[in-house]
């Protein structure tokens, strides 16, 4: 599944850890006594699992909640439950659950314009691709079921 949402090898790369649970957690790291903490970057208030982090957190639960306004907002609608958002229904998802990861790296609390200012680059990055490779129209339908 991560092979269809998308062409950029960092993203499903991504996907394909975020799908085996092998994306490094704090609760992960402070285990192997390679984080101080086990609580989440964000809100140092709840031990981070990849649960808390793509989506319970009560920092990353309003940017999810943006994006599904968003989605709406385009007629997109769309139910984004954890099995949804785990599985990638499409590369919006994965981009979103990969710039939370990247704002944790950075330590900084991720917000939605921030998201959309990255999407965009994002889908002239895949853009570039397709015409580079010549499959401009493959992108364009992408984009049109996306």
């Amino acid at each position: 599944m991560p092979y269809k949402a998308t062409i950029e090898s960092t993203l499903r790369n991504f996907q394909y850890k975020y799908i085996h649970r092998i994306i490094a957690t704090n609760k992960y790291l402070f285990k192997c006594k390679l984080s101080n903490s086990n609580l989440c970057d964000f809100c140092s208030e709840n031990i981070e699992t990849i649960e808390h982090l793509f989506g319970e957190c009560k920092h990353i639960q309003p940017i999810w909640n943006q994006l599904i306004s968003f989605l709406e907002q385009h007629q997109l609608n769309v139910k984004l439950s954890f099995l949804n958002v785990s599985f990638g229904i499409n590369s919006m998802v994965i981009l979103m659950k990969y710039f939370i990861l990247n704002m944790k790296y950075k330590k900084q609390v991720p917000n939605f314009n921030c998201f959309v200012h990255s999407l965009k680059l994002k889908i002239q990055i895949e853009k570039e691709i397709a015409l580079s490779n010549d499959t401009l129209q493959i992108f364009e339908q992408k984009m049109e079921s996306d």
